[in-house]
């Protein structure tokens, strides 16, 4: 009589969990359409969609393993947010017999600096970074956090934008194509009071002139969160410290997470209104510092097409750090083009692998 009542509780107990994990992956699906500078907790939830979802598939086998009707729950909570599945992994691409070999490569890449403050320990990074560019030659390369100093490397490109965002003018975004650039232009994210160095402020585009069709590439890098190495150390070790540590490490991290929830809902108005008001296609690029169950990339994802979804498979993880396979750098583009490749690169020379994607008019 104890061990069923023990049972019984244990059951509940674990019901009870799944209860919460359920409902729990379906607030991660409202952070697709809630702003997070009206109402921050969804985004939370949509940025834990990965563990909700895996926690949920354990719960459905679980239960169905013990004949309970229970599993129910998990599996429609699962069932309701399919689409977002897809945009975490993709079982095969679409790829077609492409006949028109006019075909644009582009590739974006969050180098953190050249690993010019040694966070890799391994050398020559810059060099292996510019390896990594002349072996897949792209068309069009996209540069998050360049840094331009004695270590940067040449990439060859017979055109370039580069736009400092930092007071000392050796940080910031570059655009290199093998296209000529017949425009180029600097556009404010936001205008809120804050510096510069604080969260980046600005992205920038160019015109090229892509065999007579001009596009507009557009290199964006978003709000980032700002945790520093003692934060990534709490999240590795939480029990770790006192109390009172513990609770202030994770609330600090909590604030930088909700701050930068909300800057990159403000920003993505600007990007909106630039990809509407283009006078050409559009291929932006960049790292978003977002996931595809964001608010941020839906904003994006309603306008242009995603070159993953399209052609991309597996996971897509284009943040190195942690097991989770977060994707948060993206090739995006305007429906009158088509994208013909995808695939993202798998050398830790930064935080971020690189992004690649062939890309075609229609």
């Amino acid at each position: 009589m104890a061990k069923a009542r023990k049972r019984s509780f244990l059951s509940g107990l674990l019901y009870g969990l799944n209860i919460f994990v359920a409902l729990g992956l379906l607030a991660s699906y409202l952070a697709f359409y809630i702003p997070p500078n009206t109402l921050s907790i969804f985004a939370f939830f949509g940025l834990a969609y990965p563990i909700l979802l895996v926690i949920n598939i354990l719960f459905v086998f679980y239960w169905a393993l013990r004949l309970r009707i229970k599993f129910i729950l998990s599996l429609l909570s699962i069932l309701v947010g399919f689409g977002h599945f897809a945009k975490l992994y993709k079982f095969g691409n679409n790829t077609e017999l492409i006949t028109n070999t006019k075909k644009l490569k582009v590739m974006t890449y969050n180098v953190r600096m050249f690993n010019s403050y040694q966070w890799i320990p391994e050398e020559g990074v810059p060099n292996k970074i510019k390896k990594e560019v002349d072996t897949e030659k792209p068309d069009i390369f996209m540069v998050q956090e360049y840094y331009k100093g004695k270590i940067t490397p040449d990439f060859g490109f017979n055109y370039s934008f580069v736009k400092p965002t930092n007071v000392s003018g050796n940080y910031g975004l570059s655009i290199f194509s093998k296209y000529p650039i017949v425009n180029t232009g600097t556009l404010d994210l936001m205008d809120l009071g804050e510096s510069q160095s604080s969260y980046n402020n600005q992205f920038i585009f160019a015109d090229i002139d892509w065999n007579g069709k001009k596009v507009r590439a557009i290199n964006i890098h978003l709000a980032s969160v700002g945790l520093e190495t003692g934060d990534y150390q709490r999240l590795q070790k939480p029990n770790e410290g006192s109390q009172e540590e513990i609770k202030d490490g994770f609330l600090k991290i909590f604030k930088q997470l909700n701050r930068a929830f909300k800057k990159r809902a403000e920003q993505i108005v600007a990007l909106k209104r630039a990809i509407n008001s283009s006078p050409y296609p559009v291929i932006v690029c960049g790292d978003f510092n977002d996931t595809p169950q964001s608010f941020t990339y839906h904003q994006v994802d309603l306008l242009l097409e995603d070159t993953y979804m399209a052609e991309g498979t597996g996971f897509g993880k284009t943040y190195v750090r942690g097991p989770i396979p977060f994707r948060i750098d993206y090739i995006f583009h305007s429906e009158e083009l088509k994208t013909l490749d995808f695939k993202v690169g798998k050398n830790k020379l930064s935080d971020h692998f690189p992004v690649i994607a062939e890309i075609g008019f229609k």
